[in-house]
């Protein structure tokens, strides 16, 4: 039903206006009477009518006033006038806010009537416009959406040259800063056994893209998107290391547990030049694939191993335990498919996260010792410049002026 309005202060117009049509049979639902500006302001206000009868002279604001209010509260509100001729001024500065039409005293029953169903006609056809408006934001929506997938894919694949980038990332609002991090999502392909219907894989894909977003949603310049259908890859500034790493392990955590299904993560600080990005993604896509060709036991020790690299007590006797495996077991299966046993692997990733943290200039190196396992910094430097050649600070200090 569309809502009319009728407001006049003469109670004899208002009846002979209510009175002219019978309303509900022409589809129409009579939702009040006003009998000055500021009950028409009222009413209009709680029952948001689609047409509205004014007169243009009313007590305590008149129609000019109330079609500017009206114009700020209802959306496109259908409106016609009714005016004397001596208040013919009025009726033209009505028409200059876009007024649907006028109407002079004494009032013809049969033009009101006729102006009265133009003016449904009106309200139909507004509304319709309106429903074609909203499709086609959502379709741009979508394809804006569809539009920033397939950049980004071309990005990570090194198809855009400097000045390309620069003006799909404009264009897309696109914002990269100096402290962007890479993620990537792989979904074990074991997952799928037995899913032959392409829609329900791509669920999977789509409720980590959700979950992801609402998970990481205090990350700035947060982008998450599908790369493939078993591949999700999200792009973030990374403010503090230590809370990116730690929602990273959470998400993690918080995927598998969720959605019942196997992943490898794999993560990257980013420089600063958004035009290295396609390198760090193939590096990425390589450890990924690395990572699937090694046995469930191996991924569930590196997984429990990058979780848990900051517990100095970490020993291959808890994991092993953890595991329900002998120790001996697990020494070989971690020299065979790592190459190395525990401690080095321990050590390794230790170091790595190590080096990742020095890029945070806030961290002190006693804090990043503690941060990756150590419970000196005196140990921690020893075994750093073992395996990387030199001291913490020294290396450290190399790594800036490479910036």
């Amino acid at each position: 039903m569309i809502k009319v309005l009728i407001a006049d202060d003469e109670p004899r117009i208002r009846r002979g206006i209510r009175n002219i049509i019978n309303w509900e049979e022409e589809g129409f639902k009579l939702i009040g009477e006003a009998e000055d500006g500021e009950e028409a302001l009222f009413i209009a206000k709680e029952k948001k009518p689609d047409i509205l009868l004014l007169d243009i002279c009313m007590p305590f604001i008149n129609g000019i006033q109330l079609i500017e209010e009206l114009n700020n509260i209802l959306y496109n509100p259908v409106v016609i006038i009714i005016s004397g001729h001596d208040e013919f001024n009025y009726a033209q500065a009505a028409l200059r806010l876009k007024v649907f039409d006028y109407i002079l005293k004494p009032i013809d029953r049969n033009n009101l009537r006729n102006l009265i169903l133009k003016a449904k006609e009106e309200v139909i056809s507004r509304i319709k416009l309106n429903e074609r408006e909203s499709f086609k934001d959502m379709v741009l929506e979508n394809n804006l959406s569809y539009l920033k997938e397939e950049f980004f894919k071309a990005w990570l694949n090194g198809k855009l040259d400097k000045n390309e980038l620069k003006i799909r990332m404009e264009n897309l609002k696109i914002h990269y800063s100096d402290n962007m991090g890479l993620i990537l999502i792989k979904i074990s392909e074991k997952n799928f056994v037995g899913i032959v219907n392409k829609n329900e894989r791509e669920l999977i894909s789509y409720g980590i893209i959700n979950l992801s977003n609402e998970f990481m949603s205090s990350f700035t310049d947060l982008y998450v998107f599908r790369y493939s259908s078993t591949r999700v890859v999200i792009l973030c500034n990374v403010e503090s290391i230590i809370i990116w790493k730690k929602a990273l392990s959470d998400l993690e955590e918080k995927i598998s547990s969720l959605f019942k299904i196997d992943i490898i993560v794999e993560n990257s600080l980013l420089n600063k030049n958004p035009m290295e990005i396609k390198e760090v993604f193939s590096k990425l896509k390589n450890n990924v694939l690395e990572k699937s060709k090694k046995t469930p036991i191996v991924l569930e020790v590196e997984k429990y191993i990058k979780k848990n690299y900051g517990d100095e007590k970490l020993s291959i006797e808890k994991l092993s335990n953890k595991l329900g495996i002998s120790q001996t077991y697990l020494t070989r299966l971690l020299k065979k498919e790592l190459g190395m046993n525990f401690i080095d692997y321990l050590t390794h990733v230790r170091i790595q996260n190590a080096i990742e943290l020095m890029k945070d200039p806030s961290i002190k190196i006693y804090e990043i010792a503690s941060l990756v396992g150590y419970n000196t910094q005196h140990y921690f430097s020893n075994v750093f410049k073992k395996n990387v050649g030199m001291a913490p600070n020294d290396y450290r200090v190399g790594m800036n002026n490479e910036e």
